[in-house]
């Protein structure tokens, strides 16, 4: 027995008597980590790029060597296309590259040495790239990656795929759809067209304070009282519960959050923000580090993150919204899928004449809030009703307490919404309010 009990040691032990010489006879090595190592957020459009360019040479008889022989459409000269499912691989190199026909379908990607520019609806896209600018006008599918050089500019309605990348200006327009967005400036919810206000619309000081590493714990609330005399609270909140940064405050430092974080209207944030749960910036909030959250974001009219010539991350494993006049330097990446929405306001400005005609005794500054106003705005335009009879029967709603037709004494009688060039007709001589061209058109007193 005991000869067996030995037996049993010896197996037990020899394979750590060998682990143990190993470890010391070894000397230890630290293990090399690269700390300026920056993922390539242009992967895919440049190397699809390089794989073309340095296969184009050999190029003949309408094939090309990439991974496989490849069958090659080149649209050097007519760009009308008999069938709309397009299988082959597109080049176009000496014109640029804009498809005539809507409905189309590219089932292979597609490379432009000039821009590429896809202004008729419907068309559906595997990948393109540009070694000048890309446009997507409305409608368009994009169903894996667009790549340029220069600027890219995407109106509205557009599906971009997995991801759009821009070596200079990406400019997003409404009601798009997306998973990861790169470029060195990024405005969403804005046109081409626009100016670039970023700096204009922010408090100077906030680009040329340091971040500070004081910090303070478990504070929910930064407010007036954490104000020092230079005017803002140099302190890194860390929180196991809710934070919320208060209108107009400068924290001059980062936020850890095991809640939810809110900043607030025309508040400053100059570091980073952690959190386990939503975050939301209001109206015209700046944040100019990095945004890492488990939950969603939700960027209101005019908020922005990061600053100009420096790249950070807005990252959320959940979704990501933005309301329009939004300004990211650098990633927007969402697990959960983002999108582009019209805030209200802009809603009012695409609708370029619309009348409400009241009978009587209804001031300018009573009229409901905006938010409770909109879902009669939407419903009078699809159904074509007076505000009467849209609203019969429905009690108080939507008007709240000043409720429509005959219970308030204040009946609409006339309620058009016509298009940006269409006419204005039927309209009463007691009218009491048109939305014109003018960019405040509704008392904002009042929203």
């Amino acid at each position: 027995m005991k000869v067996w009990i030995l037996i049993f040691v010896c197996m037990f032990s020899m394979p750590l008597l060998v682990a143990v010489l190993h470890f010391r006879m070894r000397k230890g090595q630290i293990l090399k980590i690269r700390q300026d190592y920056v993922k390539n957020a242009r992967y895919f459009g440049r190397s699809f790029s390089a794989l073309v360019e340095k296969a184009l040479p050999e190029m003949k008889n309408g094939m090309i060597m990439l991974s496989k022989q490849e069958k090659v459409w080149e649209t050097d000269g007519s760009q009308e296309f008999v069938q709309p499912e397009i299988e082959d691989l597109i080049i176009a190199r000496n014109t640029i590259f804009c498809p005539q026909q809507e409905d189309l379908h590219f089932q292979k990607e597609i490379y432009s040495e000039k821009d590429a520019l896809f202004v008729k609806e419907n068309i559906r896209l595997r990948a393109v790239y540009s070694k000048k600018r890309l446009l997507f006008g409305n409608k368009i599918r994009l169903l894996r990656w667009a790549d340029a050089e220069h600027a890219v500019a995407v109106y509205d309605e557009c599906d971009l795929g997995e991801r759009v990348s821009s070596g200079e200006q990406l400019v997003i327009g409404f009601d798009n759809i997306f998973h990861s967005l790169y470029a060195p400036v990024i405005r969403l919810g804005q046109r081409p067209e626009e100016p670039d206000r970023f700096m204009e619309e922010r408090d100077p000081r906030i680009f040329r304070m340091p971040v500070m590493n004081r910090y303070e714990y478990n504070r929910h609330y930064i407010d007036d009282d954490m104000v020092t005399e230079s005017g803002t609270v140099p302190y890194t909140i860390i929180s196991r519960g809710d934070i919320k940064v208060i209108e107009d405050i400068i924290l001059q430092g980062d936020i850890h959050s095991d809640g939810a974080v809110r900043i607030m209207e025309n508040a400053s944030v100059l570091g980073n923000i952690f959190a386990e749960n939503d975050i939301l910036l209001e109206k015209n909030a700046t944040v100019l580090g990095n945004i890492f959250t488990q939950g969603n974001i939700i960027f209101e009219e005019g908020a922005s993150a990061g600053q100009p010539d420096k790249i950070i991350s807005v990252v959320a494993r959940g979704t990501i919204t933005f309301y329009g006049g939004n300004y990211v330097y650098g990633y927007v990446v969402s697990e959960g899928g983002g999108k582009i929405l019209k805030s209200d306001r802009e809603v009012l400005r695409r609708h370029r004449a619309v009348c409400i005609a009241l009978d009587s005794g209804c001031r300018r500054k009573e009229l409901p809030r905006l938010s409770v106003f909109m879902p009669l705005f939407r419903l009078l335009m699809d159904k074509g009703k007076t505000g009467h009879e849209a609203c019969q029967g429905k009690g108080d709603a939507p008007f709240g307490k000043r409720r429509c037709g005959r219970k308030c004494g204040h009946q609409i009688t006339a309620f058009q919404a016509l298009g940006q060039r269409k006419s204005a007709d039927g309209f009463s001589a007691n009218a009491g309010l048109v939305l014109s061209d003018q960019l405040d058109v509704l008392p904002v007193d009042s929203f």
